[in-house]
């Protein structure tokens, strides 16, 4: 696979269902909706991501850039007023701009790595 250059990542990046292949839990996040999630798909400006057991949670997502203290795109996903995610995305891999490998580093150390083929539906 072949990496996308950090600073050409873009919101249309991401739009898509992506089905978490792996993630990296540790006592500070085992608790995160997003460390038991099973599908994560992106739409224009919300998101619905699906935990193992079935159940959806929706919310609105947007990608930040400030170079001057993380060169990273952060991607900030807002559930409810209480309830928010930062994470950054340390990789995002495609060979052939159908199949896409996405890694997303949270700021409690939950790293979650994403997969979508282009042809996956929707979060079942």
């Amino acid at each position: 696979m072949s990496y996308i250059q950090l600073d050409e990542i873009n919101e249309k990046n991401l739009l898509g269902a992506w089905i978490i292949k792996k993630r990296l839990v540790n006592s500070n996040n085992i608790d995160n909706i997003f460390a038991a999630s099973s599908c994560l798909k992106f739409n224009k400006k919300s998101f619905i991501i699906t935990t193992q057991d079935g159940t959806k949670n929706k919310g609105n997502w947007e990608i930040i850039r400030e170079q001057e203290v993380i060169y990273n795109p952060q991607v900030k996903f807002h559930l409810t007023k209480q309830e928010n995610a930062n994470s950054i995305i340390t990789n995002l891999m495609t060979d052939d701009d159908v199949n896409y490998k996405l890694i997303l580093y949270f700021d409690n150390g939950l790293e979650l790595v994403l997969e979508k083929d282009g042809t996956s539906p929707a979060c079942k």
